[in-house]
């Protein structure tokens, strides 16, 4: 028993470390959706930038559904000015519907809602 417990929380402590991230994207219509789930932190915020500025050369809004994330760190605030900012070069414009209530707190006390509208915070209806 103590063997068994004890290969199983290196295990268990090595999911901690990694926060899933989930990114759906559905691009039937205009603009293009993207819903977000889990935790988004520096181990995982460049592959969601990366996502999100590849739907910025698309030519049109986006719009990201935080209403599945249980946590946003800094990096993913970062990921998501840096795609609205691309947007924004390109006359767009990232707008944000659903975010957690810390996330909207930090939007609001960084004074970020003209780089990311808060448009909703409903979440998206399921596909």
């Amino acid at each position: 028993m103590a063997e068994e417990l004890a290969t199983q929380a290196p295990q268990a402590a090595e999911r901690a470390r990694k926060p899933v991230v989930g990114v759906d994207v559905t691009l039937d219509g205009q603009p293009p959706q993207v819903r977000v789930r889990g935790e988004i932190d520096f181990s995982n915020a460049a592959a969601f930038r990366d996502q999100l500025v590849a739907l910025a050369t698309k030519g049109s809004d986006v719009v990201v559904d935080l209403g599945g994330v249980e946590f946003l760190g800094v990096a993913g605030l970062d990921a998501l000015c840096a795609a609205a900012r691309l947007l924004g070069e390109h006359e767009h414009h990232l707008l944000v519907r659903s975010p957690p209530a810390v996330t909207r707190r930090v939007i609001d006390v960084l004074d970020l809602e003209g780089l990311l509208p808060i448009i909703s915070d409903e979440p998206l209806p399921p596909t």
